[in-house]
């Protein structure tokens, strides 16, 4: 049986710390990791009022700035032959997002693509594949921050800088 490294007790076989260290060991860790956390999410949050305030002060100022944010929709594509659930066409988040002043700056498809298989008995062989099949669209959208709309949305410049900053 082997001695305990930090209090010289019976550590157990084969163990290098007794029960009691390891629990004492493990605690201090866990609250030294703890206090890590806070202060990384306190500096975080400093971090966040203080751009919070720059971005504010920027606008009012005349300098451009911009919110961005990215929509999913599905797009109801079909293949023939095939069965494949793509989902519901619903751009309805994007419609919303246009009446609080988000416009649409870009757009990045989601493709489809799946291998083609030769059966014959127990033996399967490829045979190719298709490929390309839009299945959905990522749309990129922008909200331009002006010295008229700053103050009304400075609630969602920090909900947006919650999210992003990390």
């Amino acid at each position: 049986m082997g001695a305990c490294a930090t209090c010289g007790g019976k550590a157990g076989f084969l163990a290098t710390e007794c029960g009691s260290c390891q629990t004492k060991r493990i605690a201090a860790e866990s609250k030294q990791a703890s206090a890590q956390r806070e202060a990384r999410e306190a500096e975080r949050q400093a971090h966040i009022a203080a751009e919070h305030s720059r971005i504010i002060n920027d606008v009012k100022a005349g300098f451009k700035c911009y919110l961005h944010k990215t929509e999913y929709i599905n797009v109801d594509s079909e293949i023939t032959g095939g069965s494949f659930e793509f989902g519901e066409y619903d751009d309805s988040n994007v419609r919303l997002s246009g009446l609080e002043g988000w416009k649409v700056v870009g757009l990045v498809p989601r493709t489809f693509g799946t291998l083609l298989q030769n059966t014959s008995g127990m033996n399967s062989v490829w045979a190719g594949g298709i490929g390309g099949i839009v299945s959905g669209a990522y749309v990129l959208m922008e909200l331009e921050l002006t010295p008229s709309n700053v103050s009304t949305l400075s609630s969602e410049i920090e909900e947006y800088l919650q999210e992003t900053v990390r």
